[in-house]
This record gives C-alpha cells, sequence and structure tokens, in this order.
C-alpha cells in the first residue's frame, strides 16, 4: 500500500500520522509504482489527507504510463542515477522514469537511447505537465534529493 496522506488510523501501535515522505519522496514512490504497473492500493484516509496528497493520486497525466505502459523495467543504474523505461501500448510512444539516491539535488544526463526515443522525439515532463528542451543525444534532468521526473517521450496519446 501506498503509504501517503493521514496514516496509521486504527494502527496497532503509534499515534496516527501523516506521512513522514517529503513530496519529492512521494513523487519518487508514485513514479515507481506507476512505471512498475503496481496497483496503486491508497495506505490513507482519503478525507483527512492534505489536498498535496489527494492532488498527487488525481493527477492527469501521469498516471497514463499505469494505463497504457508495458514492459516497465530498470535500464541504467550508474551513481545516484536509476532509469526505467517502459514503452506505450500503441507502439511509438516511450515513457522514462529517472530517479535520484542522491541525499542532495542534482543533475543528470539522460541518454536520448538509453530510452529508446528519437531525437525529434516531444519530451514532455508529466509531473509538471511541461514539454521538456533537449539537445536531440541527451536529456539534463534536475533532481532534489530523492527525487524523480516521468517522461513521455513521442506524441501524446489519442484520447478513446
Amino acid at each position: 500500500m501506498l503509504p501517503l496522506g493521514h496514516i496509521g488510523i486504527r494502527a496497532e501501535r503509534g499515534e496516527d500520522r501523516m506521512s513522514a515522505l517529503t513530496r519529492d519522496e512521494q513523487i519518487s514512490l508514485l513514479t515507481l509504482w506507476l512505471i512498475s504497473r503496481s496497483p496503486l492500493m491508497m495506505g490513507g484516509d482519503l478525507p483527512t489527507s492534505p489536498p498535496e496528497t489527494i492532488d498527487l493520486l488525481t493527477h492527469d497525466e501521469a498516471p497514463a504510463v499505469l494505463w497504457h505502459g508495458t514492459g516497465g523495467r530498470e535500464v541504467l543504474r550508474e551513481g545516484d542515477l536509476v532509469l526505467w523505461t517502459a514503452r506505450d501500448t500503441d507502439g511509438g510512444t516511450r515513457y522514462a522514469a529517472v530517479f535520484s539516491t542522491s541525499g542532495a539535488a542534482r543533475r543528470f544526463h539522460v541518454p536520448l537511447g538509453s530510452i529508446g526515443a528519437r531525437r525529434q522525439d516531444r519530451v514532455r515532463e508529466l509531473w509538471t505537465r511541461r514539454d521538456t528542451p533537449h539537445d536531440g543525444h541527451r536529456l539534463a534532468v534536475d533532481l532534489p534529493a530523492h527525487g524523480a521526473a516521468l517522461y513521455r517521450l513521442g506524441e501524446e496519446r489519442r484520447q478513446e
């Protein structure tokens, strides 16, 4: 279960509490859950969870990788960088999850080839809902401590 929001209600030990994860760590957790297509079972109490938690759980773009992604797997682990990729069932779109295991903010340079992307692909960071510029060879990713970013590479999936 996802330990997000107001947790520990009716717990065997300890008092109820808010999740100890920072917002960046919550995004990392959800990003890994989404790209690995794990069930999103909320472990907290929704009515008493903060709006920030509800916003993450009801995000309009990030869950696309859960709904349409396939073949999610780790493809690179180098120092503090961990990279997962998945492909969309439409055959052309790719997803990339970039994770930082560092305790400090870092910039990573991710080769587009390691994601299976093409030079001309549109790159969109799903959590921020922003298109991301790239030089055609690599993607510069700025992450906070224990942070993650979730990218869609290629065109947006058409609504069915």
